[in-house]
C-alpha cells in the first residue's frame, strides 16, 4: 500500500458521515479539545475524495469549537463504498477491544502525579484514577473466621424486625408457621431465592463444616426445595443452578430463561457450572 501524504483542509470543506453510529457528546468533545490544546492535532482525519469523514468525527467537532480553520487529513480515496462504512464501524470498535496493563498504568500515572501533570487530559474519571493509583488493602482477619455466639443474643429465632415498610425474619423459610407470622396475614407478590446448590460447599480454608443442606441425596434434597415452595407466594422468582433442581411444584408450564454459559464460571474452585436457570410465572 502507498505511503498517503497529510493536506491540511478546510473543516468547512469536511463532511460528517451522515450515518455514523459513534456519537460523541458535549463532554467528549471538551476533552479532545483539552487533548489538542495540550498535544497538538497529532492524529489525522481520515477522508473520502470527496471529504466525507470515514473517521475523526470528534476531532473535527472539536476543530470547530477551537475554531480552528484547517485540520490535517488522509484521503483514502482507494476504499470501496462498502470498505467505508465497514471502516467507520472498525476504526472506533477495534480500540475498545484492547485492555489495560494495570499495574504499568499505575506507575506511568504515578510518575505523571509526580511531574503535576494533569491527569484530567487522559481521558479517565478521577473515581477511575483514583481506584487505579489507591493501595490495596488486606482484612486484619480470616474471611473464613466467624466470631464466637455471644451467651444472650439480640436476635432470636422467631424474632421479626420492621424495617420501614420490609419485615426481616430470623428464621426457617420451610416452616409454614414462620412464613405465615412474617407475612402477618398478607401474601407477597414475588419470592426471589437462591437455595443451596447442593454440592457439599466449604470454605476455602476447609475449616468449617460443610453448608446444611448442600449434601444430601437427590429425593432429599428435592423434598428440601419442594419445602419451601410449596408454602410461598402465588407469584415466584426462583434462582437455580441446575435445570435438574426443577422442583415439582413448580407449574410446568411456567416461562423459563435460561442462561447458558460457553465457558465454565466459577465462584470457587468447587462450584462450577455450565448454566444456570432462573423460574418466573
Amino acid at each position: 500500500m502507498e505511503n498517503r501524504e497529510i493536506v491540511y483542509k478546510n473543516v468547512a470543506d469536511l463532511i460528517p458521515y451522515a450515518r455514523n453510529s459513534r456519537t460523541h457528546d458535549k463532554d467528549q468533545v471538551s476533552q479532545i479539545v483539552a487533548s489538542i490544546k495540550e498535544f497538538g492535532f497529532t492524529n489525522p482525519v481520515l477522508i473520502d475524495d470527496e471529504g466525507l469523514i470515514i473517521a475523526g468525527h470528534g476531532r473535527v467537532q472539536a476543530a470547530q469549537k477551537l475554531k480552528l480553520k484547517t485540520v490535517p487529513t488522509i484521503c483514502l480515496d482507494y476504499l470501496t463504498e462498502a470498505q467505508k462504512k465497514a471502516y467507520v464501524i472498525a476504526d472506533n470498535r477495534l480500540a475498545l477491544n484492547a485492555g489495560w496493563d494495570f499495574d504499568m498504568l499505575k506507575i506511568e500515572l504515578q510518575d505523571l502525579t509526580e511531574d503535576s501533570f494533569d491527569l484530567s487530559l487522559l481521558g479517565f474519571e478521577d473515581k477511575e484514577i483514583n481506584d487505579i493509583l489507591s493501595e490495596p488493602t488486606e482484612g486484619l482477619v480470616d474471611e473464613d473466621e466467624t466470631p464466637d455466639l455471644v451467651e444472650n443474643p439480640i436476635t432470636v429465632e422467631g424474632d421479626i424486625w420492621i424495617l420501614g415498610n420490609h419485615r426481616l425474619m430470623c428464621g426457617d423459610s420451610t416452616s409454614i408457621d414462620a412464613v405465615d407470622k412474617l407475612m402477618a396475614g398478607v401474601t407477597a407478590d414475588m419470592l426471589f431465592t437462591d437455595p443451596p446448590y447442593n454440592v457439599a460447599f466449604n470454605g476455602r480454608s476447609g475449616k468449617f463444616d460443610v453448608i446444611k443442606n448442600d449434601n444430601l441425596e437427590e429425593t432429599e434434597f428435592n423434598n428440601f426445595i419442594d419445602s419451601f415452595i410449596s408454602i410461598n407466594p402465588r407469584v415466584a422468582f426462583i434462582n437455580f443452578s441446575t435445570l435438574t433442581l426443577l422442583p415439582s411444584t413448580v407449574n410446568p408450564c411456567a416461562p423459563l430463561l435460561l442462561i447458558v454459559k460457553p465457558d465454565f464460571f466459577a465462584i470457587f474452585s468447587n462450584l462450577s457450572f455450565l448454566s444456570a436457570s432462573k423460574i418466573g410465572w
